[in-house]
């Protein structure tokens, strides 16, 4: 699972970025497909339910979940905390530009530039290298 905030996309004809056009979740994806694991985010859920529930049954259903704490979505938090709660393994990534809250601050976080090829590599070869060592 992945607990991302919705990225605002260029084109003023779209209102955010569909996950796999999102250069980040791309980095994600790819470092957890290279180890066979499955990403989902709930915006690729398209049937007609209820949000809230569908993130709580992605986080019931996983084992592993990595929280984009980019942008300080307060969502993304409580997601994450929810998450916690329930024993999973939180991996929490963050644009390098973002100052995490007090309380979050002692948690390893892995951070990149979401502006530059190179280090969303880089993103890729350090979430692969957290979920080799699990």
């Amino acid at each position: 699972l992945i607990m991302a905030p919705k990225r605002n996309t260029p084109d003023p004809n779209e209102s955010n970025i569909h996950p796999l056009k999102d250069p980040v979740y791309a980095a994600i994806a790819s470092a957890a497909n290279q180890l066979g694991y499955e990403c989902r985010r709930v915006d690729e859920i398209k049937t007609p339910t209820d949000i809230t529930q569908d993130i709580l049954k992605l986080i019931e259903s996983s084992k592993i979940v990595i929280a984009d704490l980019s942008g300080a979505n307060p969502n993304v938090y409580y997601e994450m905390g929810l998450a916690h709660d329930r024993g999973r393994i939180v991996i929490p990534i963050s644009n390098s530009k973002e100052r995490l809250p007090f309380d979050n601050r002692q948690i390893r976080t892995i951070f990149f530039h979401d502006d530059d090829e190179c280090s969303l590599q880089g993103l890729t070869r350090k979430i692969k290298a957290t979920l080799e060592n699990l």
